[in-house]
């Protein structure tokens, strides 16, 4: 009797940590799906309610006989935008990417691409060997997002004539600097909302790092990126 009594206690709680690992995984399902559908918002949605506007305004000027071509390179801007976007989100999901080794090399491969017909003097420097240790999604998407945010910053913002970009690895963390010697940041002046700055940093510390502007006292930025190797694993890493 105290057998079939231990063995229906055993089964009973195998049966719980089963709906338990089951509920676990649907929860994270659940929010890999809100996390994708307010990407798709954010970034799709919006670039097609842009090229939609220019549009109208390209064919009323039309109409009127008057001079289009600036909304059509506005067009095919946002147009090429919306695919990198589309692209990127694609390969963020991935699961073959989530791998430190692939993220380093998107990340060499972008600020490349980035910065090349910029006109600025550029250094990147990233380490050559990097371990294929797996990481999380989340991870790797705030991490991506956060440079590329960054260097439209030095590019679009900062009147800079040169961009330095260094990479980091060591056992105990990940460490990203991006430098410029522009005009610096007015930190008096990006206190409102909305601002990117803020963005980048709360992307930063939802993945449990460390995020740090400086602006230099004969001009230019720094932002440096510090992430605990440990952290760069966490529940949601594939």
């Amino acid at each position: 009797l105290l057998g079939v009594i231990a063995y229906q206690l055993y089964s009973r709680q195998q049966l719980r940590q089963k709906k338990a690992r089951e509920q676990a995984i649907l929860d994270a399902e659940n929010k890999e799906r809100t996390r994708i559908a307010q990407d798709v918002h954010d970034d799709l949605g919006s670039g097609l309610s842009k090229i939609s506007l220019t549009a109208s305004f390209a064919e009323q000027k039309a109409l009127a006989n008057g001079n289009t071509a600036t909304d059509i390179r506005q067009i095919a801007t946002m147009s090429k935008d919306l695919v990198d976007n589309m692209r990127e989100m694609i390969w963020v999901l991935n699961p073959q990417n989530s791998t430190l080794d692939n993220l380093v090399a998107r990340m060499r491969e972008y600020t490349a691409d980035y910065l090349e017909d910029t006109g600025l003097h550029v250094t990147i420097t990233f380490p050559e060997q990097v371990s294929d240790m797996k990481i999380s999604r989340e991870t790797q998407r705030n991490l991506f997002s956060t440079l590329k945010e960054a260097l439209n910053n030095c590019v679009k913002h900062a009147s800079a004539k040169s961009v330095s970009v260094t990479l980091s690895i060591s056992p105990e963390q990940l460490r990203l600097q991006i430098s410029d010697d522009g005009k610096g940041i007015d930190f008096s002046s990006v206190t409102g909302s909305g601002n990117g700055l803020r963005n980048m940093k709360q992307r930063i510390t939802t993945i449990g790092g460390q995020f740090n502007i400086d602006k230099a006292p004969n001009g230019g930025t720094t932002i440096v990126i510090v992430i605990p190797t440990a952290r760069l694993q966490n529940e949601q890493a594939a």
